[in-house]
């Protein structure tokens, strides 16, 4: 979607150039504009010149110029891209907006541009966070990712300790600013049994409030079918033939919680 609103900004200009062209003859403007990879509108950049701005502009060019070159290059040798030197690459772009902006101004570019913002506003759809958690959620996420990418991102038994350490400690943020039914939608969020209950639910039309009761039907099923999968004193034909009642009584559960024409709308 980015993309796309860049290359469409970027058709407008020349379009633009153009018509200036024949209107006031080449050569009207000295210097190209500078394109606008992070738009810095709103009060908090009010401040800013328009020199200023257009050095902001430039740093963010330059870093995904750099994110870019090196993706293309380990993409090209083969070889993982590693998220410790992204996230290198990202602090020297911002210290350089630091040269630039005030912390006011470079704590707004960061949660409107940064990755850890764009993660933040996925893992929080749906959840009604105002602006203010938002904020105090961000700020707390975005060190801890920090030291995540640069020195836990590899796959070793150090690493994912310590990873799980740190992911926990953005759990107990949440835990801090969200209210309890927001937090509680969060950590269901992250169950994709009920984001699929979810998404079957809304594309049959099915009742808000029988979404929940089919997800613990649904989690129950999954879960019954996973001990009987690690259960090493069963046979293979015996798992089978358990399996299979437990989706049948999973059939007639949601059958008596939908009715039979909402359940037969799923089945389909």
């Amino acid at each position: 979607a980015l993309e796309t609103a860049m290359q469409k900004a970027r058709e407008l200009e020349e379009e633009k150039r153009q018509l200036l062209n024949e209107l006031l003859g080449t050569g009207w403007r000295e210097t190209p504009p500078i394109p606008q990879i992070n738009p810095l509108t709103g009060a908090v950049f009010n401040s800013l010149t328009q020199e200023d701005k257009n050095k902001v502009q430039e740093i963010a060019r330059r870093s995904q110029d750099r994110i870019q070159a090196y993706i293309n290059a380990q993409n090209g040798a083969g070889q993982p891209v590693d998220p410790a030197e992204l996230t290198r690459i990202r602090m020297n772009t911002r210290d350089e907006l630091s040269q630039i902006l005030t912390p006011t101004q470079l704590e707004e570019y960061l949660l409107r541009y940064s990755s850890t913002a764009s993660e933040l506003r996925n893992e929080m759809e749906g959840l009604g966070v105002g602006p203010e958690k938002f904020r105090a959620i961000f700020r707390n996420w975005d060190s801890i990712n920090q030291q995540i990418n640069l020195y836990y991102s590899n796959e070793d038994a150090v690493s994912r300790t310590n990873k799980d350490i740190y992911e926990q400690r953005k759990l107990d943020a949440l835990k801090q600013y969200l209210e309890p039914e927001q937090f509680n939608l969060y950590m269901l969020n992250q169950d994709p049994v009920f984001t699929e209950t979810t998404a079957t639910a809304q594309a049959n039309d099915i009742p808000a409030d029988k979404i929940i009761p089919m997800y613990q039907i649904n989690s129950a099923t999954r879960d019954e079918i996973q001990s009987i999968e690690n259960d090493i004193t069963l046979s293979t034909e015996d798992k089978l033939d358990m399996i299979q009642e437990i989706k049948s009584e999973q059939q007639k559960s949601l059958l008596q919680l939908l009715g039979e024409e909402r359940f037969s709308r799923i089945q389909e």
